[in-house]
């Protein structure tokens, strides 16, 4: 899976290429205490890890990334294991009597094979043995899949398949005097280099013999041996050989290496070492990138800023080192002696020489030759220097030296030793001088635009013009197949046409790390290479695809340094920088690495808190979350132990724009609305250009359930249950209040019926008796007759007003002579206006429409009316008032006069009794309050809710 995996003295460790994951918490140890010391590791086909123990084996299984433990052994019995490696299905260990146990991953069991060795331990931890740890001597499994485990007598052998041991070398160290002390298996070449205390020993794994290869003078500690070379660590030195012990480095130990143990090569051949108290240290033996002299050589102690060529092929660098690419060597030449302010070099080819132009401090300028024997020689003082400010830049155009100083620019009068400033020049301030075809030079101007100068046979000035109006360029470089130019600005790149007209430009919106340019190649392709404040950058002439590189690349520093640049004449290129410089030849042979760069999920929170998942993080591909579980951060690395902090995270969401990560990220998707995201996780290969995609997870956060569709169909369908409902209730109580209405109006009718049975048909009789004693009499008692005839009068008048009453209160509408209030006030304006009373009349206005019950209307007016007529005949009043209202849902009825009065104890006569047997077939309450002399109040509390 690509991680490094290192025990320490109270955890383990898991290495990615970025960080280092510490084991520490109980969260990853599932029923059994945490691994504090580890002894050995072996790995199965599923890439879960072994680790051998005190406790027994611990177990980490990658799927859950956990840890549990495997015990070995019958409970009670020493549990201590040290881990081999995997073969065959099985785990294999061995404990402190070098016993071997097998335990197979399937049937979980384990089996022990007892080897009889005579050398045994009281612990595997490195300070129980420090003469002599096991650390130095790995046990391992050869290619034929059998284990051999080194002590310092001799070498164990186990054969898995027909699970005999055999022991090799004892009497071969005895008679020697030798102990072994440290090993490596060759897996090559299936043999064992074994460190003794005096020699160097190889043992041929397939023939079982041993030979002697180098002689020491102490006892060798390390030993670590890959395809092409074996490193030797002994107590005094630290040597390199080839595979052939041809020895081809060796340096004495410093404090770095002389507390190293437990050397091992990964599969990129960097030797991996323990340093004691430190942790782990790592040597690169493949070559950079980007070839690189550092600052820390005592002669670039400012950096460097100028370089120049021989035609041997090296270098003069930083005026006085000679540089040998192919020997990566260095040496210093004598130099100029006079403190200088400023000093610039050109490299003259056809000479053989490099011109050195020197700017003393008291401002005074020396020419210097360099030939090719690195020999410094004085050439001259130069004349007619005076007020030309200081040392700009120097270029070689074909046989004339020309430079800048502060005011303007000049060719070099190499006969005379003179200065001879060109013509027709109007800026100053140059800063640069950049050669192109056809006998032409871009000088840049500091804050000023560029100027193109036409020079003629005699390197006069014959034309100039001014180009890149309103920008700061400082570099420019022709391609004459492609007739463009590239420049480098204050602010990115700039791609111009023949007429040096902008075609394209190029800046961080393209990916351009570094927008500040310190310097410009173009390669032998018409690639372009710049060094900038961000280090360095190509951009591919065709596609102008960019590559940024930086430090795990092989630059030199982040900054480099303004005109420091400069293309040999086989193509190398060379950018210096204030702690060293680098140089190349494109095109560069990007490596094919065996570590590939992987995303791994190491950890998910939601709502800032750890995913409660019993799966390794890595392996989820899809979250179902709650809606308000819509905060998400998840912690990404890159897996890659060789080169992991060069392939940036790529991550986008539904497909929308790729956002670009470090390597080492947390990915924070903050407030996601309810709804299913497609999450894609990759690296960015900048070699290749593109995204690498790597790991989809779908994440579907749930809608609250007002929003979900079942709920909204169920709240439809509650809601047409409820209308249907109440719909039903409606046309039920509808029907019961039509029901109870024509009962009632049954009622009525019947009462009615009754009423005119009983009141009127009695009245009628009464009539009729009256008529013909009337008729009787008409003769004979004349006087007696119109008596009886006025009674009969009376009686029609009051059979007609009964008679509409029941006709009025059977058939209420919407006339207002037909309403209550009408009805009430006519009557009252009939009866008491033909009186001296004075009366008021207050009536609810609202008691016209909410009165529909013909009962109650009947027995209102009649009880009114009642009152009203006992008013008048018996009170004597002056005063009435007649009040109805809605008060409380009731109908509230009262009739007051300033009357007489009466004892109400002794009531006769049937007025009071109708008007309370009424008032009480309607439900209601009836009061009369009168006593002698103090008027009469007649009320009357009949419920609303019966109508």
């Amino acid at each position: 899976m690509g991680f490094v995996w290192i025990t320490g003295n109270d955890a383990v460790n898991r290495y990615d290429g970025n960080y280092v994951k510490v084991y520490k918490k109980d969260q990853y140890f599932e029923n059994c205490k945490n691994l504090q010391q580890g002894y050995g590791f072996a790995e199965d086909d599923s890439h879960n890890i072994y680790i051998g123990s005190t406790t027994g084996l611990y177990v980490y299984v990658r799927r859950k990334d956990r840890f549990n433990v495997k015990f070995l052994f019958p409970k009670g019995k020493d549990q201590t294991v040290f881990s081999i490696g995997f073969a065959n299905g099985k785990v294999w260990c061995h404990n402190k009597d070098f016993d071997i146990i097998a335990y197979d991953i399937k049937s979980n069991t384990a089996k022990f094979y007892n080897t009889s060795s005579s050398y045994k331990v009281a612990s595997f931890h490195v300070y129980d043995n420090s003469q002599n740890p096991i650390f130095t001597r790995i046990p391992f499994i050869d290619a034929n899949d059998n284990l051999w485990i080194l002590n310092p007598n001799g070498l164990l052998f186990f054969d898995t398949k027909t699970k005999k041991s055999h022991r090799y070398l004892e009497k071969y160290l005895t008679d020697n005097e030798f102990k072994i002390i440290s090993s490596s298996y060759d897996k090559y070449t299936n043999t064992i280099l074994i460190g003794t205390n005096t020699y160097l020993l190889l043992f041929d794994c397939n023939s079982r013999s041993i030979f002697k290869k180098n002689e020491y003078n102490t006892r060798i500690e390390g030993i670590a041996v890959n395809k092409s070379i074996i490193v030797v660590k002994d107590k005094e030195r630290f040597d390199i050989y080839k595979k052939d012990f041809e020895k081809i480095y060796n340096q004495k130990l410093n404090e770095n290496f002389a507390t190293t143990y437990c050397y091992s090569f990964d599969k990129m051949n960097r030797l991996w070492m323990c340093r004691d108290g430190f942790g782990q240290m790592i040597l690169d033996f493949n070559p950079p990138l980007l070839n690189k002299v550092s600052s820390t050589n005592e002669l670039f102690k400012s950096g460097v800023g100028n370089f120049s060529e021989f035609t041997d092929g090296s270098f003069l660098v930083q005026d006085n080192v000679v540089f040998d690419k192919e020997e990566r060597h260095l040496k210093k030449i004598n130099a100029n002696v006079n403190p200088a302010l400023i000093i610039k070099e050109v490299t003259d080819l056809k000479h053989k020489i490099i011109w050195q132009l020197v700017q003393n401090n008291d401002l005074t300028i020396d020419l210097f030759q360099i030939d090719e024997n690195k020999q410094l020689k004085f050439y001259g003082t130069l004349s007619n220097i005076q007020q030309i400010g200081l040392l700009q830049d120097i270029v070689l155009l074909e046989n004339q030296l020309v430079c800048s100083f502060q005011s303007g620019l000049y060719i070099i009068d190499t006969k005379e030793k003179k200065l001879n400033k060109l013509a027709n020049q109007t800026k100053k301030n140059p800063f640069k001088i950049n050669p192109i075809s056809k006998n032409r030079i871009v000088v840049s101007y500091l804050n000023q635009e560029a100027t193109l100068y036409q020079l003629n046979e005699s390197y006069n000035i014959v034309h100039s013009q001014n180009i890149l109006n309103g920008l700061q360029p400082f570099y420019f470089q022709e391609d004459t197949n492609k007739n463009r130019v590239w420049v480098g600005t204050n602010n990115g790149i700039l791609v111009l046409n023949s007429n040096f007209k902008i075609i394209k430009k190029i800046d961080a919106n393209n990916n351009l790390s570094g927008t500040y340019i310190y310097g410009i190649l173009l390669d032998e392709k018409g690639n372009c290479w710049a060094s900038h404040q961000r280090g360095l950058s190509y951009i591919n002439g065709d596609n102008y695809n960019i590559i940024n590189f930086t430090k795990e690349d092989g630059i030199q520093d982040w900054d480099f340094n303004n005109r420091a640049y400069y293309k040999s004449t086989d193509g190398t290129l060379f950018f210096g920088g204030m702690k060293g410089f680098n140089y190349f030849k494109p095109p560069l042979k990007y490596d094919n690495a065996i570590y590939k760069s992987k995303v791994y999920i190491d950890e998910i929170l939601v709502n800032q808190e750890k995913l409660h998942s019993n799966t390794n993080n890595d392996f989820i591909r899809k979250l179902n979350l709650d809606y308000n579980q819509n905060n998400i951060t998840i912690h990404a690395i890159v897996c890659n132990i060789y080169k992991g902090k060069q392939s940036p995270i790529v991550y986008r969401i539904n497909n929308n724009k790729w956002i670009y990560k470090n390597s080492d990220c947390t990915i924070d998707l903050a407030n996601l609305a309810p709804d299913t995201y497609k999450l894609e996780l990759g690296v960015y290969d900048k070699f290749q250009n593109k995204v690498i995609i790597q790991k989809t997870i779908t994440i579907a956060i749930d809608f609250p359930i007002y929003k979900k569709v079942w709920f909204w169909l169920l709240i439809l369908g509650y809601a047409l249950v409820v209308i249907l409902y109440l719909v039903y209730r409606r046309r039920l109580a509808k029907q019961e209040i039509e029901f109870k209405q024509q009962l009632a109006l049954e009622q009525q009718r019947n009462k009615i019926t009754a009423d005119l049975h009983d009141d009127i048909g009695a009245t009628l009789s009464s009539l009729q008796i009256n008529s013909a004693v009337a008729n009787r009499l008409i003769t004979k008692n004349p006087e007696e007759a119109q008596l009886i005839l006025n009674k009969i009068e009376d009686q029609s008048q009051n059979i007609a007003d009964k008679i509409g009453d029941i006709i009025w209160s059977m058939k209420p509408g919407k006339d207002e002579f037909m309403s209550i209030s009408t009805r009430i006030k006519n009557f009252a304006n009939d009866i008491l206006g033909a009186t001296t009373i004075e009366y008021e009349i207050k009536i609810d206005t609202s008691i016209d429409t909410i009165i529909k019950d013909i009962s109650t209307r009947k027995n209102i007016v009649l009880i009114i009316k009642e009152a009203i007529n006992n008013s008048v005949k018996y009170s004597k009043a002056t005063k009435v008032q007649i009040s109805l209202s809605i008060i409380e849902n009731n109908i509230v009825l009262e009739l007051k006069d300033n009357g007489i009065g009466f004892d109400t104890n002794q009531i006769k006569g049937n007025g009071m009794t109708n008007m309370r047997k009424r008032v009480e077939e309607l439900n209601g309450k009836f009061k009369v309050n009168s006593t002698i002399n103090n008027g009469t109040t007649i009320k009357a509390l009949i419920p609303l809710s019966l109508n």
